[in-house]
């Protein structure tokens, strides 16, 4: 660029993930399969380095039962997670008057990668929304998934 960037070096802790050769403008994009926190640094033309920009590569998924629930029943939402901690998990109803249930998992729950969802939570039976939420130190990161709850 007009700045004097020579190169952008890319690591993943201590290791170097990738270095780009910059050649001119433009927007370089690369994908990261490895989860983990990632640094960036631009080498100067004169060898400096600039700040470093910190970054994250998450994982989240969880699995529903594969067969409705039954309300009076308690039901179990498995969940991976890498690199954050899963916090919570919300059941909405996506329509009025739009019930919503927050529960929040214990440590126990996150070692052994589910939730269970007390029998009787969900008050009506129908379609209800499940959003798992997870965190770390850069921010939140959430997937929604949509499951009918029967009688």
């Amino acid at each position: 660029d007009l700045r004097g960037v020579k190169s952008l070096i890319v690591k993943l802790g201590d290791r170097v993930v990738e270095e780009i050769a910059v050649h001119g403008r433009g927007v370089i994009e690369r994908l990261f399969s490895d989860c983990g926190d990632y640094t960036a640094q631009c080498v100067m033309s004169a060898g400096s380095l600039s700040q470093a920009c910190e970054f994250s590569v998450c994982e989240l998924d969880f699995r529903l039962p594969a067969e409705a629930p039954a309300r009076s029943k308690p039901w179990d939402i498995k969940f991976t997670a890498g690199n954050l901690s899963v916090i919570a998990v919300q059941v909405m109803n996506p329509k009025p008057p739009y019930d919503r249930y927050l529960l929040w998992l214990t440590d126990q729950d996150r070692r052994d990668g589910k939730l269970t969802v007390p029998a009787g939570l969900i008050r009506e039976p129908g379609l209800v929304q499940v959003w798992i939420i997870g965190e770390n130190r850069y921010g939140r990161l959430s997937r929604q998934q949509e499951i009918a709850i029967a009688e």
